[in-house]
């Protein structure tokens, strides 16, 4: 896996996915917290997901990522709007879709913890920068009537 940051100009591209099940939850992610190196990153909520390897597509990148982070297999169900941060550090490009998993429960592996929260109480976590701009347009697209997300939930699966 390659972990190289680019410099600030060239965004790191990452994809994320936020995990729905048929009971109206969101699988959340809390990065892992390690006393000796903190980081502003660390310690803090997340959908999950990871960096893009050369080559690969967002939606490639993502099912990827799922499986090597969570040990589980997803179906893509609906694009969200990427996300650009820029700090005088780096620049991040997000890629977020909305997800089912279809095979195997959710292990933790890399994060710190997991949780499934309703679409209330996703504001409670402490996000990172990112996924908090995620949720604006997340909660608009679950209050939707035509929403993939309710579709998701009429259909059981």
């Amino acid at each position: 896996m390659n972990h190289t940051t680019p410099t600030a100009g060239i965004p790191l591209e990452v994809s994320c996915g936020i995990l729905l099940d048929p009971d109206g939850k969101i699988l959340c992610a809390k990065r892992l917290f390690l006393a000796d190196t903190y980081l502003p990153e660390e310690n803090r909520w997340e959908f999950p997901g990871g960096k893009r390897e050369p080559g690969e597509t967002a939606e490639q990148t993502l099912i990827r990522e799922i499986r090597e982070e969570l040990d589980v297999e997803v179906e893509i169900l609906h694009p969200l709007t990427a996300v650009l941060c820029k700090t005088p550090e780096r620049s991040l490009s997000l890629s977020p879709f909305l997800c089912r998993i279809t095979k195997n429960t959710p292990k933790l592996r890399v994060h710190e913890e997991l949780r499934w929260v309703t679409k209330d109480d996703l504001e409670k976590l402490d996000w990172l920068m990112p996924n908090r701009i995620i949720l604006v347009e997340l909660k608009d697209l679950l209050r939707k009537p035509d929403s993939p997300w309710l579709a998701h939930r009429a259909s059981g699966r």
